[in-house]
């Protein structure tokens, strides 16, 4: 009888432990862990595809573009705010536009190595070697940014924004499973201000290159108000926005503090038509986004 009593609160204690190390894991503070030394090598490839229908006919391209860099932590402060160094070391692309309007690159290939200075690949070459002071806080929220240059309007011209981006914004305080956040943000596209609205929940406590990760799911709402865009092109026209969606993944190191890998899918299929003096024109266009982040070292 006291044997069996003895199973029993044996079994009592180990169920409990287990559910204690369970709900210990369901609720978890997600934090940005700098510490100085710590040196981290990423991959980042964006691949675009976009189809434009006019009268005239339809066009395609697309665009790969990736690169490799080494973020460095040079320097924490005493209230978290971590400077950093980001260095491209590698750069990749290959642009299909059509007889006479593609082509490829890759530095690390010697022929191609020799387009450097060449103000054809300014916009890619100014990435290789270059080293981007950036200031962020233990919540993702980039304080600072120094060194950023390029062709305005290039696709291959690193921005404000795409860094902002490497760093996904966490709640203050620990969160549970299921429990999601947003975000606002309104960006410029070609002189018309395009707003996001994004919606993260923390899916699941997984494992993921060898370490416990956040799984955070994102759905983006993309709207375009034409009535304050600067350029004037725009205000010429008539455009009516047919579809504007994103989604993603990102898996996050909980215990280190670092991004692991961040997937996800942009789309924006819309119709424009306007008048260019006395010719009236229709057309649509149809683009996808997708990228991809991932920790390679």
């Amino acid at each position: 009888m006291k044997r069996w009593m003895l199973m029993c609160l044996a079994l009592v204690m180990s169920s409990a432990m287990a559910f204690g190390q369970t709900t210990s894991r369901e609720e978890v503070l997600l934090q940005w862990k700098f510490k100085k030394g710590q040196s981290l090598r990423y991959k980042q490839v964006m691949n675009m595809e976009m189809a434009m229908a006019m009268p005239m006919g339809e066009q395609k391209f697309t665009i790969s573009f990736s690169s490799w860099f080494t973020q460095k932590v040079v320097e924490v402060s005493k209230d978290g705010i971590a400077t950093l160094k980001l260095k491209f070391d590698r750069v990749k692309t290959k642009v299909n536009a059509g007889p006479g309007r593609s082509f490829s690159f890759d530095s690390k290939n010697p022929d191609d190595a020799k387009k450097i200075g060449d103000p054809r690949f300014k916009a890619l070459t100014d990435l290789v070697g270059k080293a981007i002071t950036v200031k962020v806080d233990k919540t993702g929220k980039v304080q600072k940014i120094q060194g950023l240059s390029g062709q305005p309007g290039s696709p291959f011209t690193l921005k404000k924004r795409d860094i902002e981006d490497m760093f996904l914004n966490f709640p203050m305080g620990p969160i549970r499973v299921g429990a999601s956040w947003t975000k606002k943000q309104v960006r410029d596209m070609n002189g018309m201000p395009m707003r996001i609205d994004a919606k993260f929940k923390l899916s699941d406590i997984t494992k993921s290159q060898g370490r416990t990760a956040a799984k955070i799911d994102t759905k983006m709402k993309i709207s375009m108000d034409i009535s304050k865009a600067n350029n004037p092109l725009f205000k010429q026209m008539k455009i009516q926005v047919k579809k504007s969606e994103g989604s993603g993944v990102f898996h996050f190191a909980i215990d280190e503090g670092y991004m692991l890998s961040a997937q996800g899918t942009t789309t924006i299929d819309m119709e424009m038509s306007g008048a260019m003096g006395e010719n009236k024109f229709r057309m649509s266009q149809s683009v996808r986004v997708k990228n991809k982040l991932e920790l390679i070292k």
